[in-house]
């Protein structure tokens, strides 16, 4: 459990910087809105698995996702 909390103060911050700067430049697209959901989503997901049946390759599995996701989201606002 002290595990779980710990990554939920890890990658959040990019992604809490990343929203308020989208809102901040209004450049918040159907793409970007899909990513911040898609994230939160993934983020929500992966304390339910570790909490239920908490196998390691599933929560690997969907922690590398959020990760891309989030990578995504960033690079679409850099590049943009």
């Amino acid at each position: 459990m002290t595990d779980n909390y710990n990554h939920l103060l890890e990658q959040p911050t990019l992604f809490y910087a990343t929203v308020v700067y989208i809102h901040l430049a209004e450049t918040a697209t159907a793409l970007t809105v899909s990513l911040t959901w898609a994230y939160v989503a993934t983020r929500v997901v992966h304390p339910i698995v570790q909490l239920s049946v908490n196998n390691v390759s599933w929560r690997a599995a969907i922690f590398a996702l959020s990760s891309l996701i989030l990578m995504a989201l960033i690079l679409i606002e850099v590049i943009t």
